[in-house]
């Protein structure tokens, strides 16, 4: 019985990650945005005005990072070695910044023409 219910725990949670995982998909290829070294890689991304588009950041640091942008309305802890999908709706033209909380130089900015 223990077995029966572990098995289909484990499967419920990877069905939800498979779900999760189509979703971005749909919405659009993910823009991907890497913390290495205390760096965002790239540090600027371009992407089309008045579509929505996913950002996809990996930490590959050994500390969490903490990623905001109040223009972006985002605030998102990264912990080492994982990555977060996060969704952005439809932005006019301009510029964007982003930083680490945590690390003050570490920052980047998204431009949207």
């Amino acid at each position: 019985m223990r077995m029966t219910r572990a098995v289909l725990l484990t499967s419920l949670v990877v069905g939800g990650v498979a779900v999760t995982s189509s979703t971005h998909a749909q919405l659009s290829t993910p823009i991907d945005i890497v913390v290495q070294n205390g760096q965002f890689l790239p540090a600027s991304v371009t992407v089309p005005s008045d579509s929505p588009f996913v950002l996809r950041v990996k930490n590959l640091d050994p500390k969490p990072v903490e990623f905001a942008s109040s223009m972006l309305r985002v605030d998102r802890l990264i912990s080492p070695n994982t990555s977060v999908y996060i969704q952005i709706g439809n932005l006019q033209p301009g510029r964007y910044t982003f930083n680490d909380v945590a690390r003050s130089a570490t920052h980047g900015v998204l431009i949207v023409q």
